[in-house]
């Protein structure tokens, strides 16, 4: 076989390797574009949006609305909190589901009720990357610190 026929079925060979890879990455984007807009989601922002933060959407308003639920549901179980220290960490995924990365505190009860509690979790508009334009998937960990089933370091609006 000549030199030249060799150089021209690698180029053939190379072109259709491309023209696959592409297809196939294009179809990815389809699928991730689907299912964006399978939830209609509005939220531009970088910080995830829950309803009860709509009119006041910053991080500290996402961080103590989770909170406040965990407290909530402690006060309607009847769980007392003498002096109790939790650490929430929640993973907010693209699709708007949430995620359980941290739930560590020595009280049992209070942290099966925090499990519950982000387990069922409304859906989440997921945060907006700008400059990717798209919705990506962020974490956030903080602590709750109670005394007498109260927050005692309840986050500042910034």
């Amino acid at each position: 076989m000549k030199k030249s026929n060799l150089i021209y079925l690698l180029c053939v060979f190379f072109n259709m390797i491309l023209i696959s890879s592409c297809i196939t990455n294009k179809t990815k984007i389809d699928k991730k574009t689907e299912q964006t807009e399978k939830y209609n989601f509005t939220n531009k922002s970088r910080i995830p949006l829950i309803s009860n933060c709509k009119d006041n959407h910053t991080e500290s308003c996402l961080q103590n609305t989770i909170s406040d639920l965990i407290l909530n549901e402690a006060e309607n179980r009847s769980l007392t909190l003498k002096a109790d220290t939790l650490k929430v960490g929640v993973r907010f995924n693209k699709d708007g589901s949430v995620s359980i990365l941290d739930n560590e505190t020595k009280n049992v009860e209070l942290k099966n009720l925090t499990s519950d509690v982000l387990s069922k979790m409304e859906l989440i508009e997921p945060a907006y990357i700008k400059s990717l334009n798209r919705y990506e998937t962020v974490s956030y960990s903080w602590y709750i610190l109670i005394e007498n089933n109260k927050m005692t370091n309840r986050f500042e609006n910034r």
